[in-house]
């Protein structure tokens, strides 16, 4: 209850809040919840969660492409796929980084006490122990069964989404097959993964219209499904997390200024 508690708040918050606060609020509020579990350590487990979407999503993408109906001479596929290749060389440095926290963290720590140690240390003192809890909390990729558990768990939940996606199409009146969602929601996936407005809006929607472009969708079509689903996704967990917010006595501004502070 408390993971899908934080995960509800974490989601309304970046719902409401620019620049993808809810990231830092779905720690927060599961440390608040379990108090047994560290912010630090909450935080390495979304960098996990964050990890396995995109690579799942980027994936899902690569399956699309493999289709004889994709648009493989449309000029804007090239810049997507130019897009697809930074987001692979990201998620793979990513992935070096925490591989390299879980099973020689002393690499980690002896490089930093080099570097941060020696400019500031007096910061860098304060900072060592939640760099320390980070990598306590990356111990799910110690393991090759949770590893599998959880891969499994987010492809099942990205196909669930590509569905929902492809029924939208049909709702709508757009011809396009599954495999154009699979490929829409990795666009849009990228597209609101830098922090921006509340709600991703605009963002949202230009992603969509990009997408569903290359499949020969027209901008009205592409803009009315990217806005369409983007309120009926938005609204249910926005209400559902300002809920538990208050639920657990939290206000908004418990996650500004001093309020959000790592326990």
């Amino acid at each position: 209850a408390a993971l899908w508690q934080a995960t509800a708040v974490g989601m309304m918050m970046n719902n409401v809040a620019p620049g993808r606060a809810g990231e830092f609020a779905r720690p927060f509020v599961l440390s608040r919840s379990e108090p047994t579990v560290k912010f630090t350590a909450a935080f390495a487990s979304l960098a996990v969660d964050r990890l396995f979407d995109g690579v799942i999503v980027l994936l899902l993408m690569i399956v699309a492409t493999l289709d004889p109906r994709f648009p493989h001479d449309s000029p804007a596929a090239a810049g997507v796929a130019h897009s697809m290749r930074y987001a692979a060389l990201f998620l793979t440095a990513v992935l070096v980084v925490l591989a390299t926290m879980v099973f020689a963290p002393q690499t980690i720590f002896a490089t930093y006490d080099a570097t941060a140690g020696r400019l500031a240390p007096t910061l860098a003192a304060r900072i060592r122990p939640l760099l320390e809890g980070f990598a306590s909390g990356l111990g799910v990729l110690r393991s090759p069964r949770l590893v599998a558990e959880v891969f499994v768990w987010a492809l099942l939940h990205w196909l669930c989404n590509a569905v929902a996606f492809w029924l939208g199409f049909r709702a709508l009146g757009i011809e396009a097959p599954l495999t154009a969602a699979l490929f829409l929601q990795g666009i849009i996936a990228i597209g609101v993964a830098i922090p921006s407005s509340p709600g991703f809006f605009g963002f949202f929607e230009a992603a969509a219209k990009v997408g569903l472009g290359l499949y020969g969708v027209s901008e009205t079509q592409a803009v009315s499904f990217g806005l369409g689903f983007h309120i009926l996704s938005y609204i249910p967990i926005t209400v559902i997390g300002a809920w538990y917010l208050t639920r657990l006595n939290l206000r908004l501004s418990d996650f500004s200024g001093g309020g959000a502070k790592a326990p």
